[in-house]
């Protein structure tokens, strides 16, 4: 790699561009392909990983010193993880929620009193005009958040098919004030998710926790699998509001990792271009010192000649 100023600001946007590319397309992936085609995400994200490695390995080979290659295998690496880890976490929050919303079945004028096994594949829910959220009857279970439940219910309702949820919006007992459980208008729900393949816990488990202690605290009686829902008054303004917080999550990463990758990838060029030069100073030092003692063994052995030819007469 020559140290001309062209070269000098091609490799600062590599080591700048390509790690911010990597990390933008693993979380291009995660957003939109990984819900449909997870094997797919993977294995896109190994071979990027295969990439990063490969600049690592040309770096045994390069002569100019630097560690060039190294350095941006490494910011490869580092910016794969990173995507990997930030897309997993936007997706398990945001994406996954509205691409199951828009997959599911929508179910309207849905009584409390109905199995809720009857609607097991349900994404969106329109209960009848006569349901209501049990407010006097909800139970906040700490765990770090609080974790609130109230049971939804009708005139015939005997067993409680249908949790509202919510999360730090309820005393330890009643109080209950999650989403839009106060609006006359409000008598959708947007089912939460029970199943999801990430690294991040789902709420699910302590909602079901948190339904049994009601239970047991104003002695109600459950469905062995009730399904826990967000009482709102418009469920498709949910659905899109998780996208446009994906997008936004999505649009903050890139954006900060971008101000990362400037700083640390000019800050690695420049280090790399001063290993460089020094690497190609050394042989033209050694080449000088060379000289020199060849001049200082030229002239000794010229002076030792004269000295012999200056022999003074017999």
């Amino acid at each position: 790699m020559q140290a001309g100023p062209k070269s000098k600001l091609l490799g600062m946007l590599s080591m700048i561009l390509v790690p911010w590319l990597m990390f933008t397309l693993t979380n291009v992936m995660f957003a939109f392909v990984f819900h449909r085609f997870p094997t797919l995400t993977w294995l896109f994200s190994a071979v990027l990983a295969f990439l990063s490695l490969l600049f690592v390995l040309v770096d045994h080979r390069n002569k100019h010193g630097g560690r060039w290659y190294l350095k941006l295998g490494f910011l490869s690496f580092f910016g794969i993880m990173a995507g990997v880890y930030l897309g997993l976490y936007n997706y398990h929050f945001h994406f996954a929620n509205f691409w199951t919303l828009d997959e599911n079945s929508s179910y309207v004028n849905v009584l409390p009193s109905e199995p809720a096994s009857a609607h097991s594949d349900a994404g969106k829910l329109l209960f009848t005009v006569d349901s209501k959220v049990e407010i006097a009857k909800s139970v906040g279970y700490k765990s770090k958040d609080v974790y609130c439940v109230a049971p939804i219910v009708d005139y015939a309702t005997q067993k409680v098919q249908y949790w509202a949820t919510g999360t730090n919006c309820c005393q330890p007992r009643g109080g209950f004030n999650c989403d839009d459980v106060w609006s006359p208008k409000a008598r959708s729900a947007v089912v939460l998710l029970d199943e999801i393949v990430t690294p991040f816990p789902l709420a699910h488990k302590i909602y079901k926790k948190a339904a049994d202690q009601a239970c047991a605290e104003w002695e109600l009686e459950q469905a062995d699998d009730p399904l826990f829902v967000r009482w709102v008054a418009d469920a498709s303004a949910v659905q899109e509001q998780y996208y446009k917080d994906g997008i936004s999550y999505f649009v903050v990463y890139i954006s900060v990792y971008l101000v990362f990758q400037i700083i640390v990838g000019a800050v690695l060029q420049m280090s790399s271009g001063r290993s460089m030069a020094q690497a190609q100073q050394q042989p033209l030092i050694g080449a000088g010192a060379g000289g020199a003692q060849q001049t200082v063994m030229g002239g000794a052995a010229a002076t030792t000649t004269n000295r012999k030819i200056r022999l003074p007469p017999v």
